[in-house]
């Protein structure tokens, strides 16, 4: 195998992939452990470093610790304005931080990572329910792999030890495939007055346009176009608090166009005529939120808006695991395509997606929009949704019957109480079924004559 020089190493040194050579003064090869390679490279690393003007104590090294190095992780994520980058910094301060966060980096493994895994599941609340869901200690070692993704990167190490967690100890996300809200359910939350003014408003914004619920929270009054032809328009180009949208970097996920359901129309007239000046105190302006936050009347932020939408559907009795803020918009497809609305053109609303290589030459007028979401229909009169208890399982008594012929369908012969004793329902693995009897045929041809009507239901028929 021939050797080859690496461009990322000292001159004079070579490789073949299993060994490794250095060219001496004097022309000589001398053979060169693993660790002797790396130290070289490190050392050709810095001293390059030093040449262009830089300091050698910039470069990571193992014997940085975990939390330097996630606070140079944190700052690279801020100058690339990356979203989200709060919840990291917290995520790693609040959990990664004070389990691992004094270690070398050069020193941890994978098993260190799974005794963290095991803090973490241990860790109850006051009620002692578990803390942590398997979604979040998921998230948690998301943020931990970046960490080491980028002392690699730098040189500091050489293997990113959560991806040497064996799969079956790695705790499990729950799949995307969520339950909707059904249509009584997503009219109540909608109009139902238990639930505050701004929070239905919140919720007919999101449930009438498909938007996620940041993107909701995070569309001011200047991004409602009232004077488009056919429908209003509603602008949607960021989340929460100006975030950019969720992957926004992705060319699929650019800005898009919502048409507004006239139900939706009807709502926001009637919120900004009188209801934010009777919540807020004043009239809006452009530049308000939709649905600010009363509190700062800024944007409502991901923690609040998912703690008031799980008050509202625990207040009307429909709480169900999984399908919180996410529910409505999985709802809102799921009742355009029930009204026969068009797949491809709903994807436009609610992803902006891809699509096939044809959607790439197609461009959708915006009558062909309004017309796929005015399908939906849906009425918000003011109602309350009643919640009832469910209701008790009782086992029916089989109720002894006489030896009069009941004309009857045989297939539900064990709900009837006018059967013979000889057709009366049997459990078939202790007692079979009884063998033909004598006017087995005449009491089946009776069934059908009656059926027919040929022969009344009532009164007794002898042969």
């Amino acid at each position: 195998m021939s050797s080859r020089r690496k461009k990322s190493w000292p001159s004079g040194f070579y490789s073949d992939g299993l060994s490794y050579r250095m060219k001496t003064a004097d022309g000589r090869f001398v053979r060169l452990g693993s660790n002797e390679a790396r130290a070289l490279r490190k050392f050709h690393q810095a001293r390059r470093l030093e040449d262009a003007g830089g300091s050698s104590g910039a470069v990571a090294s193992p014997r940085m610790t975990l939390r330097a190095v996630a606070e140079r992780w944190f700052e690279a994520q801020q100058a690339d304005g990356m979203r989200d980058v709060g919840r990291d910094i917290g995520r790693f301060r609040n959990h990664i931080d004070p389990l691992i966060g004094s270690r070398r980096i050069g020193d941890i493994e994978a098993r260190d990572l799974l005794l963290m895994i095991r803090e973490l599941k241990r860790q109850k609340k006051a009620d002692g329910s578990p803390r942590h869901a398997d979604g979040s200690i998921v998230n948690i070692l998301g943020v931990c792999s970046s960490v080491f993704e980028l002392a690699i990167l730098e040189g500091a190490i050489e293997h990113n030890p959560v991806k040497h967690i064996p799969s079956r100890k790695r705790p499990k996300k729950r799949g995307k495939g969520g339950v909707p809200y059904r249509h009584h359910e997503a009219v109540a939350l909608m109009t139902d007055p238990r639930i505050p003014a701004d929070r239905r408003v919140l919720h007919t914004l999101q449930a009438l346009t498909g938007m996620r619920i940041g993107e909701a929270c995070g569309r001011h009054w200047r991004d409602y176009d009232r004077g488009t032809p056919g429908l209003g328009a509603m602008h949607v180009w960021s989340q929460y608090d100006d975030q950019p949208l969720k992957t926004g970097r992705a060319v699929h996920e650019k800005e898009r166009f919502v048409p507004v359901h006239p139900a939706l129309a009807k709502a926001l007239a009637h919120w900004r005529l009188s209801g934010f000046a009777q919540l807020y105190g004043r009239p809006p302006s452009d530049d308000d939120f939709i649905v600010p936050d009363p509190s700062t009347m800024g944007a409502r932020t991901r923690s609040k808006a998912g703690k008031d939408h799980r008050g509202d559907v625990e207040a009307l009795g429909i709480y169900q695991r999984g399908r919180l803020t996410h529910g409505l918009r999985r709802w809102f497809i799921s009742a355009c395509r029930n009204a026969s609305a068009r797949r491809e053109v709903i994807e436009l609303m609610t992803h902006n997606a891809k699509g096939e290589v044809i959607d790439a030459y197609t461009s959708w007028e915006w009558s062909t929009l309004c017309d796929e979401i005015s399908k939906l229909a849906v009425d918000l009169h003011s109602t309350k949704l009643a919640v009832l208890p469910l209701a008790k399982r009782e086992t029916p008594e089989i109720v002894p019957v006489s030896e009069q012929v009941f004309a009857s369908d045989f297939a539900t012969r064990d709900q009837s109480k006018m059967i013979p004793s000889a057709y009366q329902w049997r459990r078939w693995e202790s007692n079979p079924r009884p063998e033909m009897v004598q006017n087995d045929i005449y009491v089946r041809s009776l069934c059908f004559e009656i059926r027919l009507g040929l022969r009344p239901q009532t009164g007794s028929h002898q042969r």
